[in-house]
C-alpha cells in the first residue's frame, strides 16, 4: 500500500478528496445530532465549532456546516492564522495579502450570512484592560455577532489574577454594554442591501492552486467585501447554496466575483435579480 507521509500536504489533491469526505460525514452527523435533540429538545441551541471557515482558503469544512448549525463559533482572530490559511501568505511573497482587520470582519460576516442571519459566536481568549474588551465587544455586536468572552475564575474572584485573562472591570463593562445593546438588537436581521457571492465551488475547481483560488476567487470578495465596508454600506455573503436557491429578494445589489463559473440555476437567478431591478457587477480579471 502507499505509505502514509509523516508530513501531511494540505495541497495533495487526494487528501483534498478525503477532507471532502470528511467534511460532507461530519455535516451528515451533526444534521442527525441537532435533529434528534431538538425533537425532545427544542429549546436547545447548537453552537458548531466551525473554525477553518473565515481563512476562506481551507477546505476542511464548509459553509453548509454552518447553515446547520444554530450558531457557529469562531474566534476572533482566526481569519488571519497562518496553519488554517494554509500559510498561502507566507510561502508565495508575490501574493498581495489583504488587511487583516478586513479579514476578519469578512469571516464573521461570512459565518453570519451563511447561517441564514443567526448570530455566530466570536470567543476570545481575553485582553488585558477596559478600553480593548470593549473595543472587541464593539466590533463583535456591530457585524452581527455574539462577542465570547473567556471568563477566568481567578480574575472574577479577584485572586491570584491571571494577568492574560480579561480583568473583573472590563468583563463588568463588556457585560453592561452587551446588556444595554442585546434587546435592540435581539430578532433583529441583517440589512439586505449588497450582496457578494462567495463561491467554495469556484475556489474548490482551482484545486490545490492556492495562489491562483487567491488570486481569481478569495481576493474578489475580500476586495469587494472591504470596498463596502469602508464605505459604510451594508453587505452581506450570499454561498454556492443560497446562490442556487434564488435567495436574492430583497437586495439591490449583486457582485458576482466569478461570472463565467455560475450554475445554470445560478445564471437564472441572476436573470430574475435582473428582471426584478436588482443591479448586478461583475467582477473583471483585469482589476487590480
Amino acid at each position: 500500500g502507499r505509505e502514509v507521509p509523516k508530513v501531511i500536504d494540505e495541497t495533495d489533491p487526494d487528501y483534498r478528496l478525503y477532507l471532502e469526505f470528511i467534511a460532507s460525514q461530519v455535516e451528515e452527523n451533526f444534521a442527525y445530532w441537532r435533529d434528534t435533540v431538538h425533537q425532545k429538545y427544542p429549546e436547545v441551541v447548537f453552537v458548531v465549532s466551525t473554525t477553518t471557515i473565515p481563512s476562506l482558503i481551507n477546505p476542511r469544512m464548509t459553509t453548509n456546516l454552518v447553515r446547520l448549525a444554530d450558531s457557529p463559533k469562531s474566534e476572533f482572530f482566526l481569519a488571519l492564522n497562518k496553519k488554517f490559511n494554509l500559510k498561502v501568505f507566507e510561502e508565495n511573497s508575490s501574493l498581495a495579502k489583504p488587511e487583516d482587520d478586513i479579514r476578519m470582519v469578512l469571516g464573521w460576516t461570512l459565518l453570519r450570512d451563511s447561517a441564514e442571519g443567526r448570530p455566530p459566536h466570536i470567543w476570545t481568549s481575553g485582553f488585558s484592560d477596559r478600553q480593548q474588551t470593549l473595543a472587541f465587544v464593539s466590533a463583535v455586536l456591530t457585524y452581527g455577532a455574539i462577542a465570547n468572552l473567556d471568563v477566568a475564575e481567578a480574575n472574577l474572584l479577584d485572586v491570584n489574577r491571571l494577568p492574560e485573562k480579561t480583568p473583573r472591570e472590563a468583563l463588568e463593562a463588556a457585560f453592561a454594554l452587551g446588556n444595554k445593546v442585546s434587546p435592540y438588537l435581539s430578532h433583529t436581521h441583517p440589512m439586505r442591501w449588497a450582496a457578494i457571492h462567495f463561491s467554495e465551488r469556484s475556489r474548490d475547481y482551482r484545486g490545490s492552486d492556492l495562489v491562483t483560488a487567491w488570486r481569481e476567487v478569495l481576493w474578489p470578495v475580500t476586495g469587494a467585501f472591504g470596498v463596502f465596508v469602508i464605505e459604510g454600506l451594508p453587505v452581506v455573503i450570499v454561498n454556492d447554496y443560497q446562490f442556487e436557491n434564488g435567495q436574492l429578494d430583497g437586495y439591490k445589489l449583486l457582485f458576482l466575483t466569478n461570472p463565467d463559473e455560475l450554475t445554470p440555476s445560478q445564471r437564472q437567478s441572476v436573470e430574475q435579480f435582473e428582471a426584478n431591478g436588482g443591479v448586478v457587477i461583475k467582477n473583471d480579471k483585469n482589476w487590480t
